[in-house]
């Protein structure tokens, strides 16, 4: 494995265990049965990435740091939401680190250098950051 696909496979990982923290987090804070049935789902898809991400990178990392800057400004996010009952709030919240984890990994998608089952990977990660972004819109005032 090259080192463009190890650096792709953790940076997936990497995105997908922030998208699984921040999910479990704010399920946990948030009473909205529809966002958390959403977060709920969020969850399942993160570990379904994260599961097969570490099957690729079995031996080739005993240690992944999770502890990104990326990670940090996620967290300072959350920690200034002002009301966990403000789904608007809430949703721009997780469109924001959705758009992130997206611009972290699209880069890769599509790289000739990249092996195909990692670019597959690379792609199922953006379709899960698309479908999140989806599923929240009905809560974002656009006239704001």
């Amino acid at each position: 494995m090259g080192n463009i696909d190890k650096n792709v496979l953790k940076n997936i990982y990497q995105s997908s265990k922030i998208g699984l923290e921040s999910s479990k987090y704010l399920y946990t804070k948030i009473t909205d049965r529809d966002i958390k049935s959403q977060l709920n789902n969020y969850v399942k898809r993160y570990l379904q990435i994260l599961t097969q991400t570490e099957e690729l990178l079995k031996g080739i990392y005993n240690n992944i740091d999770t502890v990104s800057t990326k990670r940090q400004f996620m967290w300072n996010e959350i920690n200034n939401i002002k009301s966990f009952t403000d789904k608007e709030e809430i949703a721009r919240l997780l469109m924001s680190g959705s758009k992130e984890g997206i611009s972290r990994i699209i880069p890769y998608s599509n790289n000739d250098m990249v092996d195909d089952n990692i670019k597959k990977l690379a792609n199922n990660y953006i379709m899960c950051e698309k479908d999140n972004i989806n599923n929240v819109l009905k809560y974002i005032d656009n006239d704001k």
